[in-house]
């Protein structure tokens, strides 16, 4: 951005040296450019547009995201760790994320023969994408009346689905007729 000389009366302005009365130097005075770093799509970390020099270093933070695996970032060229360094222009890094899959539990629950509780009949595990909606697999038991079928929207934490099966009831009707031995 300049020049810096030394001897007597030597100056430099510009393009232009005016030379003095003895032996001169003259220096280029350099000024690193400047450039942003745009960071997008963090979700928990509290950057956005930083402005380095050429050459420069940041370290940056690893995102968090609820349902999501961070992968890294969109360009890692200029990356060692966590541990940006500014090339010579700007640079906009974006956050990659994976989607997470969860487990979600149906318990199945039949009525008692005294209709007064229920016992655990069995119990299936499925695995699905966070934040989808899936119906839960009603089954069918002899002797009861199956529930409507429930929906889960799949969370990071537990995904449960119960079902409660009622017995069903039955008459019995006896025809003890006259029958003669």
């Amino acid at each position: 951005t300049g020049w810096s000389t030394t001897g007597k009366n030597t100056t430099a302005a510009g393009n232009y040296l005016t030379m003095g009365v003895e032996n001169s130097s003259v220096e280029a005075i350099w000024v690193k450019n400047k450039h942003n770093l745009t960071i997008e799509n963090t979700y928990t970390c509290d950057v956005s547009n930083i402005e380095l020099e050429y050459e420069d270093t940041y370290t940056l933070c690893t995102p968090t995201r609820d349902g999501y695996t961070f992968m890294g970032w969109s360009d890692t060229s200029q990356i060692d760790g966590l541990l940006f360094t500014m090339d010579d222009s700007d640079v906009t890094l974006s956050a990659i994320w994976q989607i997470n899959d969860y487990d979600y539990i149906v318990k199945h629950y039949i009525q008692s023969v005294d209709k007064t509780s229920y016992s655990l009949k069995e119990t299936n595990t499925y695995n699905a994408e966070f934040n989808t909606t899936q119906e839960a697999l009603v089954h069918t038991y002899d002797g009861f009346t199956s529930p409507s079928a429930q929906n889960v929207t799949i969370t990071s934490s537990t995904n449960l689905v119960e079902y409660h099966y009622e017995r069903n009831d039955y008459t019995l009707t006896i025809d003890a007729k006259d029958r003669k031995s």
